[in-house]
């Protein structure tokens, strides 16, 4: 590695730099060819291992629930009919898991498919009538749910009918995301533990979509964009915090919104990109002089609580650069943290 006074007198090469406290800190330039590595490494990124659902639920086989409603029909004996006020017939399933019907009693269909169900109430009215024929459909969805927090329309619970349900299906019908939703940081919580789930690349990726389904009692938190911003500062135009789009945000485009360089004190071959952890921090560097600058920026992705640095002057001293843009890194990432709430108790 060059020593620190060899940094010192160095026009700015890729490489790795030493601040004072001994932070590496890697140097890297935006060309061509890391913009193309950048976007394969987008399409091609491991997604984590997804949570997997019960065979059960994967299959949609739903099973009646005390408070689910259901519709029996015994065909010929119309005065078997249960009606409610909306003339339709109807059977609340109680806590116990029972149901009462005529000449049949309580009959246990708590934890039975609907098919389950009607072999059950036909075997009870066989004692009473020759070869019944009876139909159980399940009208009413409320004896299994989820809970959908967070930044949606209309948070609280959804619930789980005959059809497997998505964590996309519960995001939809909660009401669907707010603007300030964060579909990258969906937060799946389960018995097992919790799970972080982009949203956003599992519906780019539209198989596994049907790899996140839902069990009964899972809680889904949508949370807010707060942490999802860029920093645009330095000599552009205004300085700015901008919200990371669903859709992501290049170099160019945050330059953009921050107004342009500023045309009188601005540097155009020193823009930088301050990206990582404080741990081990990156800067890349784009030369806007080149006949081709604005189009590389528009081909660098940002990521999310990324510092872009306009400068005055070229960097001909890349580790005083360095040991004096570091704390803005450490400072914009901490600021918008804050507790996670599940508003719950």
């Amino acid at each position: 590695m060059p020593t620190p006074d060899q940094l010192e007198r160095s026009s700015g090469p890729e490489g790795i730099y030493q601040t004072r406290t001994g932070l590496d800190v890697k140097l890297i330039a935006i060309t061509p060819k890391l913009t193309t590595r950048q976007s394969q490494d987008l399409t091609d990124h491991p997604m984590a291992p997804l949570p997997l659902a019960s065979s059960a639920a994967l299959r949609g086989d739903y099973r009646i629930a005390p408070r689910d409603e259901l519709e029996i029909t015994v065909w010929g004996h119309e005065e078997l009919q249960l009606i409610d006020r909306e003339h339709q017939p109807r059977h609340v399933v109680a806590d116990d898991g029972t149901i009462f019907f005529p000449y049949a009693g309580r009959v246990e269909v708590g934890g039975l498919t609907a098919r389950d169900a009607q072999q059950r109430l036909t075997k009870e009215l066989s004692q009473v009538f020759a070869q019944p024929q009876v139909d159980v459909r399940i009208v009413r969805f409320r004896g299994r749910s989820v809970q959908v927090l967070g930044e949606v329309e209309t948070p609280g619970k959804v619930f789980i009918a005959d059809q497997p349900l998505t964590v996309v299906d519960a995001i939809s019908q909660a009401g669907g995301p707010s603007d300030n939703a964060d579909l990258r940081r969906v937060l799946l919580s389960r018995d097992d533990g919790n799970h972080t789930i982009d949203i956003l690349a599992s519906v780019g990726r539209a198989k596994l979509i049907n790899s996140l389904v839902l069990e009964e009692s899972d809680l889904v938190y949508v949370p807010d964009n707060r942490g999802s911003r860029v920093y645009v500062l330095g000599e552009s135009a205004r300085a700015a915090s901008l919200p990371m789009p669903r859709a992501g945000l290049t170099l160019t485009q945050a330059l953009a919104e921050a107004s342009g360089l500023n045309p009188s004190t601005a540097q155009a071959r020193s823009v930088y990109v301050l990206r990582g952890n404080t741990n081990q921090p990156k800067v890349y560097y784009l030369d806007l002089r080149r006949a081709d600058g604005l189009l590389l920026g528009d081909r660098f992705a940002l990521a999310e609580r990324d510092v872009v640095y306009v400068d005055a002057a070229p960097i001909t001293r890349w580790n005083r650069f360095i040991n004096q843009l570091l704390p803005s890194l450490v400072i914009l990432r901490e600021a918008d943290r804050g507790p996670l709430n599940l508003g719950t108790n």
